[in-house]
């Protein structure tokens, strides 16, 4: 049923761009998938959607918010604000896939010729596996072959700990990178690089560096400049 809703969201979002559909019937066709026709095994439907469609050339402009959110119903504004989470990390791909296409990096670059020279990161020190360092070896995070520890998961319990009682601390990546130091967990690589394959957050966030030192800007602008 996901894999409908979101089809069906895909077509809506691709007419109104390309003002095949105007803004009313952009908006009455989001509506009817927040009705329980598309719900999940009895639960409540989609909770809500956000659309912004603009096309300059065809004198378009669709901004839309519909639906609910939070636990007391409230309507959704079309400017409401929410974390995206992970949802950077494909924004993370796809800009080193530009880089890469650009000839501004290569799949096969060594993540230390990048990130050596920053000090907070301390990358020499990031890779570790039975007592030897392997991070100059490094060059495959997108496939999570690198064999670093994930924070997320390797330290689930600690690292949730300290965000749970301090929800309104706000974690720089510096912050992050030093719990991942004060866990140890760069002494816990769980292989070699590219013997294995190990899902981790951190791979993003050293990709994330490294598109901060080939574009000269911080990430977030690179989201901007680039995708969004």
């Amino acid at each position: 049923m996901h894999k409908k809703i979101t089809l069906l969201l895909l077509l809506i979002i691709g007419l109104a761009s390309s003002k095949f559909l105007s803004a009313q019937e952009a908006e009455q066709a989001l509506s009817k998938l927040l009705t329980s026709q598309l719900s999940m095994e009895g639960k409540r439907p989609v909770p809500n959607f956000m659309l912004y469609a603009l096309n300059r050339k065809k004198d378009l402009e669709v901004h839309l918010g519909l639906g609910i959110k939070g636990r007391n119903e409230e309507a959704i504004e079309k400017n409401y604000q929410f974390r995206i989470a992970s949802i950077t990390k494909t924004f993370v791909s796809t800009i080193i896939l530009q880089l890469k296409e650009e000839g501004k990096l290569q799949y096969t670059d060594k993540v230390s010729h990048y990130l050596t020279r920053i000090e907070s990161i301390r990358y020499a020190d990031f890779h570790n596996n039975e007592g030897r360092p392997y991070a100059a070896d490094i060059d495959m995070l997108l496939q999570h072959r690198s064999g670093i520890a994930d924070i997320f998961t390797d330290a689930e319990t600690r690292f949730n700990l300290s965000v749970l009682t301090h929800k309104k601390r706000q974690f720089t990546p510096v912050k992050v990178l030093d719990r991942y130091f004060k866990y140890k967990l760069h002494k816990k690589a769980l292989f070699k690089p590219g013997e294995g394959y190990h899902y981790s957050d951190m791979n993003y966030m050293l990709l994330g560096f490294v598109i901060e030192q080939i574009e000269g800007m911080p990430l977030h602008e690179a989201y901007r400049k680039r995708i969004l």
